[in-house]
């Protein structure tokens, strides 16, 4: 049986969808001493960018769901299959768009190249003084609760207050920790620890951040964070033919893999048919050129 909608009756439908996603995203921002309830927020919110085929926003946030899911959760297993695949789906898609722009890169004249890696420091900066400040308001809001710790210990309060406070309750300040972690990776208190990788990157194995002994301490080139260095930009760039058809075969094996996915292990031809067909154009252009 075939059932049509009318146009008021799609709007109505698309309102439902963003009215729930918009409380979905509040109880977890409010979610606070509920890990299972964050959990399953999460989820949903998962759930409804994946039936909406937005597979990228999906695989965060059923990447989010794990972080608090409990392991006994009665479809866990089947979470995590699907995670995995959108794990894999996004890593296909992140090649494509790294390959696609480190070509387009090599392709820029000297001038487009340094004012390109300008531009991508300065973003770089801008996150990690961002990322700067919120870690000094976390900071901050610990040292204020450590500093009334005895509050939580005081045995003449109440036993329902003792708990309802957020940061009296060691499982949501585990949770807390894992949330900072989520969002800004797991760094050490050092300096520089809000590195992040924005815009264009290039990703070098066998690049190493450690001091080098036999530099000159007084040397301010000595330990510069090598991804604000025009040089990292411009190593490993696909420039000669043999470095041009090493590319070019990742994008299409991850195009491949792209189209197979969606196909085997999302059932969704129509976006199978359009990553084989893009893989189909790609192959052309590089018999083209």
């Amino acid at each position: 049986m075939l059932f049509f909608y009318t146009l008021g009756e799609i709007e109505e439908k698309e309102k439902n969808i963003d009215k729930a996603v918009f409380y979905y995203k509040k109880s977890v921002q409010t979610s606070t001493v509920n890990p299972s309830q964050k959990a399953l927020s999460y989820l949903k919110l998962g759930e409804i960018n994946f039936e909406m085929t937005n597979y990228p926003i999906a695989q965060a946030y059923y990447d989010s769901t794990l972080t608090t899911l409990p392991n006994d959760h009665p479809n866990y297993k089947n979470i995590v299959a699907r995670q995995k695949t959108l794990d894999n789906l996004v890593s296909y898609l992140k090649t494509i768009k790294r390959e696609d722009s480190l070509q387009r890169f090599a392709k820029m004249s000297d001038a487009e190249k340094a004012a390109m890696v300008e531009k991508i420091i300065k973003k770089m900066e801008e996150d990690e003084e961002r990322a700067r400040e919120e870690k000094e308001r976390l900071l901050a809001n610990a040292q204020s609760v450590g500093s009334n710790t005895n509050l939580a210990a005081d045995p003449n309060l109440p036993m329902g207050n003792q708990n309802t406070f957020y940061f009296y309750n060691q499982n949501t300040i585990s949770f807390g920790i894992a949330d900072f972690g989520k969002k800004w990776g797991n760094r050490k208190n050092e300096d520089n620890w809000r590195r992040s990788n924005k815009a264009l990157t290039i990703d070098d194995p066998n690049a190493n951040n450690s001091t080098d002994p036999n530099k000159d301490p007084k040397d301010k080139t000595a330990n510069k964070d090598p991804k604000k260095t025009k040089e990292y930009y411009l190593k490993n760039l696909p420039v000669t033919d043999s470095l041009l058809k090493v590319s070019n075969d990742k994008i299409i094996e991850a195009f491949y893999l792209l189209g197979t996915t969606y196909k085997e292990d999302l059932s969704n031809n129509k976006k199978s048919i359009a990553a084989f067909e893009e893989l189909n154009s790609v192959i052309v252009r590089i018999n083209i050129y």
